[in-house]
């Protein structure tokens, strides 16, 4: 167990203070869950718990929970981990007390009793995994499993030769996210690439039907959600594809990064689906539907910081603005800027209250990396109708002629009518 797992930002500590938080933590956590797994294990000949047992049973579960709750209050991204760990060890413990009580038929009311109660710990400790999406997964899970065949590691870097001048986590491929991730013969570049282009860059990465693939990247998940984005438009089996929370920083914390080139891997044989028809969005579908058809049930969101949004900040771009319409909630402000991490799910749900979870999402941003981190996080948080402007900014701006509202308001005076 690393200190990060316990606390996200141990990894920005000192050594000492890092290891001699995990000292503390498994003082005040492990020691006493494991006290009173062995206190119910030696107590499951008797009749019934001595005072003494009891009295320390109390104390010992009283400190585990004033623990969870510190970790709910402080670090809530982390509480699944910890809840699946007590939840299955409680369940356990109520499983196990039933069947010892049932066979001996004594005292069958007060052992129930316990059986019940830690039953319905336990799972509320295994609920706590709600509160993070199951495609993250952290360095420990990684290293783990590095050796795996079927696995094929991508890593997506802001500035691309930071593969080679900074440093990859061992065998991970180099991805270059304007080349590999964009239409490269068209304008503009970012538009989604064809199945048969995107089919044959994921081959040339080694990937096949059945590998493990885990994205990677240095900018807070943002890229690394693009290639996730592509992999489910053209229908790979996501439960194959896993996020590195924390990213390069997340690794970096207890492993290293090798300058090493990896080897080439034998060409894959993925085969790829067709996008559908509906999730593939163009400008006249956000014309018509929002701008002048004004339907209800379409939520139109520019993933932009505020002050791309507002027009306040022109950069990449012609224009500063918006697209009529368009509500703002910066996708980057999911995942702690210092440790990469995402935030947990309550928070996100709560940065994504205003929409709707029935409406059908249309998300937006330059060119396609933002807006693909807003539509993993809709979907982490249960939004089933999210689709990506194909282009986005980059594309609605070129045409110089489409129109723009600046200001921090969906509307101004000339749509507001």
């Amino acid at each position: 167990m690393s200190p990060d797992w316990c606390w996200p930002g141990a990894r920005h500590w000192p050594p000492a203070a890092r290891y001699g938080y995990l000292a503390a933590y498994n003082l005040i956590y492990v020691v006493p869950l494991a006290a009173i797994v062995a206190v119910f294990a030696g107590s499951l000949g008797a009749r019934k718990l001595s005072e003494r047992e009891g009295r320390l049973l109390k104390l010992l579960s009283g400190v585990i929970m004033i623990e969870l709750g510190a970790l709910q209050l402080l670090a809530p991204e982390r509480v699944s981990q910890v809840g699946i760990t007590f939840g299955l060890m409680a369940v356990a413990v109520g499983i196990t007390f039933v069947a010892v009580k049932l066979s001996r038929k004594t005292e069958m009311s007060k052992w129930l009793k316990i059986a019940l109660l830690c039953f319905v710990s336990g799972l509320a400790g295994v609920g706590h995994a709600a509160g993070t999406p199951d495609f993250l997964v952290d360095a420990d899970w990684l290293a783990q499993r590095q050796k795996d065949p079927k696995l094929v590691v991508l890593e997506v870097r802001y500035h691309p030769h930071r593969h080679a001048t900074v440093g990859h986590i061992p065998g991970a491929v180099q991805v270059q996210r304007f080349a590999d991730l964009g239409a490269n013969d068209e304008m503009p570049i970012m538009r989604f690439p064809s199945r048969a282009a995107f089919q044959a860059t994921l081959r040339r990465w080694g990937i096949n039907d059945d590998s493990t693939v885990v994205v990677y990247d240095d900018s807070s998940t943002a890229l690394a959600s693009r290639v996730m984005f592509l992999l489910d438009l053209h229908g790979f089996d996501m439960k194959r594809v896993k996020l590195l929370d924390g990213g390069t920083i997340g690794w970096t914390g207890f492993n290293e990064l090798t300058k090493a080139p990896t080897p080439k891997r034998a060409a894959g044989k993925v085969r790829l689906n067709a996008a559908p028809a509906a999730a593939m969005v163009g400008w006249t579908d956000v014309y018509r539907r929002v701008v002048a058809g004004r339907e209800p049930n379409i939520t139109l969101l520019d993933a932009r910081p505020a002050d791309m949004y507002d027009g306040s900040r022109i950069q990449h771009s012609v224009q500063g603005g918006h697209i009529p319409g368009a509500i703002n909630i910066v996708s980057l402000q999911g995942v702690d800027g210092q440790s990469q991490q995402w935030k947990s799910l309550a928070e996100l749900a709560a940065m994504y209250k205003n929409v709707p979870k029935e409406a059908t999402v249309i998300a937006y941003c330059h060119d396609g990396f933002r807006s693909t981190l807003a539509w993993l996080q809709l979907k982490a948080l249960g939004y089933r109708d999210v689709r990506v402007y194909n282009g986005g900014w980059s594309d609605w701006d070129r045409t110089l002629t489409l129109p723009v509202v600046k200001g921090a308001k969906p509307f101004d005076a000339d749509f507001d009518l």
